[in-house]
């Protein structure tokens, strides 16, 4: 979104393309891609909407590049990414846009890192990406908001690496994750909008398990989450009021943060919000104050100072007594008037499970109203807030309690001055204080003869157990010797099946001859590494690499040699994996590695790296020295296929062409049609 002074406002829409407001006249003019106009606009689904420092308006879309406006035309340039254009744009799928000084902007990717673009040229100067050879490198090169400060740094909230800042100076970039052993650190690496207060020195991060806050004087960070008051842990966007505060856009309705007293206000569909629901990257703070917030249903927008307080305390009235449920007559011995005016009630003991109901006197949004309650004597402290209207007691002991309940309106503010109704549980006649001295006299001296006979019984029985004692002792040192036998004897018993259960489960899912995961591993763990991928919005790269002419070796020196020569090979893709990535042998000479977030040209580089040394290997099989080539045909998820079976079939292709070619080389599949 993004609002303007003269009464403008701009709404992109996930697929209905691009809105333009008049809010003075309520005129509507949509901007939307026709695939037989050039200069229409380059894909309907919008990710940002910003106007430069010269006044140009562009937008980020997600599969259509970037797109600038012009302003007297209403026609639309695009750049986009071009493989044949190595100063083109990084991708299609573009995100955040903001100021980088001299007239260029930065400009973020769905997983390609950060772009620098120079308007004036419509080229890019510069990328940066997730280099995992580079500790200041970016963590993660899917990014979903920017903010620049004073100094040109830029701040940078990332899918999966956390809150990022780069220096355009140094061009490092400074790693702030969460790290479940430290408090003092952020609450999630999922970070999905930011503000930057440099009046206050914060850096504020809405994550998907809720807010935190970076003083930068200090390096502290202040996390907050349902428990504190946040109506949800997921926060979509965020954006200041003026006064100290923050409005934020969640899973659940919008949140009203007040940062000295740290605490929140919650507002849902009940308000008149458009829904509970919002969405990401959308959220604008207009020219004169005003906010506004996207979701599902539509568009909420609001002046923060408008949004006041309701003051009334209401009152708490008694409306319903129950016994077993069922409501109590008025009139009746036990409720002779009605509850509201009862003072008192008094139960027998067997009356033993009763129910009040109460109601707030304030009527505006009703359902919103809270309530505490505690019974005195009984319960320790007030109930936690609820909207549920009655509560019930069960068999408390005989005694004198005060029911108390207190209520607030819907916009939290309580009346302290609680409702009470006092209850008197009589004891049965056995409890009563005559029968409790007579039954103590009685057993005193019951007590008394029977104390006498034990003292009698006991000291003959010592000596008895004396005896047994000793003789029961002995037979429990001979059996703690057996058992202790036996417990070795086990734990040894125990550590033999844990070792040879771990050995069955590798030779299950390991290459006995090279150790490498088999072809059944690849089958189960495919799908969910590229669902993760599909998750997280990365890339995977596949390669697919098979040892040329690998028939000759075994015509010519023999199997043995040619198992040495596979042993040797897999020992170099060892050394070229990562943690994360996953090696299997496909299949006789073939070998897959699995390489998930990694670049194209990342996958090229450590591919022919790889190519390479396998070429450079000498493999000694007795007293001959065997030569290998490797073709390796590369495919990346999602450009080469969206599932297992395409993906399989681009790497496929692509080592095809490898060998057809004239082997011993690396080959990136082509892109398909849809890509």
């Amino acid at each position: 979104m993004l609002a303007e002074k003269d009464g403008i406002l701009w709404v992109g829409t996930f697929g209905g393309g691009l809105n333009r407001i008049n809010r003075k006249t309520g005129a509507v003019t949509v901007y939307r891609n026709d695939p037989n106009d050039p200069t229409s606009l380059s894909h309907d689904k919008i990710y940002y909407i910003y106007r430069d420092k010269q006044g140009v308006l562009w937008a980020t879309t997600s599969g259509g590049g970037l797109n600038r406006m012009d302003p007297l035309t209403g026609q639309f340039s695009a750049y986009k990414y071009s493989s044949d254009n190595p100063k083109s744009l990084g991708s299609n799928f573009l995100t955040a846009i903001a100021e980088a000084g001299n007239g260029r902007l930065w400009v973020g990717t769905l997983g390609y890192g950060l772009d620098l673009f120079n308007p004036k040229t419509g080229e890019m100067e510069k990328e940066y990406f997730h280099n995992p050879d580079d500790p200041n490198s970016l963590t993660e090169d899917t990014l979903y908001d920017l903010a620049v400060d004073k100094n040109g740094q830029v701040w940078i909230a990332t899918a999966r690496g956390g809150l990022e800042l780069f220096d355009p100076k140094t061009e490092t970039f400074t790693h702030h994750l969460h790290d479940t052993a430290n408090p003092n650190s952020i609450i999630s690496d999922i970070v999905q909008t930011l503000y930057l207060d440099e009046a206050n020195n914060m850096i504020w991060a809405g994550t998907l398990e809720g807010l935190s806050g970076l003083n930068l004087a200090t390096s502290e960070w202040q996390n907050y989450t349902v428990s504190d008051g946040l109506p949800n842990n997921t926060i979509m966007g965020m954006l200041p009021g003026g006064q100290n505060d923050l409005w934020l856009s969640t899973g659940k309705g919008i949140s009203h943060f007040n940062i000295g007293a740290k605490t929140f206000t919650n507002y849902d569909a009940r308000d008149g919000l458009q829904g509970d629901q919002f969405e990401i990257a959308s959220a604008h703070l207009g020219p004169d104050g005003e906010l506004f917030f996207g979701g599902s249903a539509g568009l909420t927008f609001f002046t923060p100072r408008q949004i006041t307080q309701n003051p009334y305390r209401p009152l708490t009235v008694f409306t319903d007594f129950q016994l077993f449920n069922q409501s109590v007559a008025v009139g009746s011995k036990l409720l002779p008037q009605p509850v509201e005016k009862t003072k008192k009630i008094t139960l027998d003991y067997d009356q033993s499970v009763f129910t009040f109901k109460f109601a707030a006197l304030s009527y505006q949004i009703s359902s919103k109203n809270l309530f505490q309650y505690k019974m005195e004597g009984f319960d320790k402290d007030w109930s936690p807030p609820r909207t549920t209207n009655q509560s019930t007691y069960t068999n408390l002991s005989p005694g004198t309690y005060t029911f108390m309940v207190r209520a607030s309106n819907h916009d939290g503010t309580w009346n302290e001055t609680p409702a009470s109704l006092e209850i008197e549980i009589r004891p049965p006649w056995w409890g009563t204080w005559w029968f409790r001295i007579g039954a103590i006299l009685a057993v005193i001296a019951v007590a008394i003869g029977a104390f006498q006979l034990r003292i009698r019984s006991i000291r003959a029985t010592n000596r008895e157990l004396e005896k047994r004692v000793n003789e029961r002792t002995h037979e429990l040192q001979d059996a703690q010797r057996q058992l202790q036998s036996a417990n070795t004897e086990l734990k040894a018993q125990l550590a033999e099946i844990t070792v040879l259960e771990q050995k069955v489960r590798e030779q299950a899912i390991r290459d006995a001859l090279t150790g490498l995961y088999n072809r059944h591993y690849l089958s189960e763990m495919l799908g969910a590494e590229l669902s993760r991928a599909k998750r997280g919005a990365y890339t995977v790269a596949f390669l697919l690499v098979d040892l040329d002419h690998f028939k000759n070796v075994n015509d010519t020196y023999g199997h043995p040699a040619g198992d040495q020569a596979l042993i040797t090979a897999t020992k170099v893709i060892g050394e070229h994996t990562r943690r994360s990535d996953i090696a299997c042998r496909y299949g006789g000479e073939e070998f897959l590695i699995v390489m998930p977030e990694i670049t194209r040209e990342g996958a090229l580089r450590r591919a022919e790296q790889l190519r390479a040394d396998i070429e450079n290997l000498q493999i000694q099989a007795g007293q001959q020295t065997i030569r290998v080539t490797a073709s390796i045909g590369i495919a990346i998820y999602p450009l080469h296929g969206d599932d297992s079976d395409e993906i399989l079939s681009a790497v496929d292709s692509a080592l095809y062409q490898a060998k057809e070619t004239g082997r011993n080389r690396v080959i990136l599949c082509a892109p398909s049609k849809r890509n």
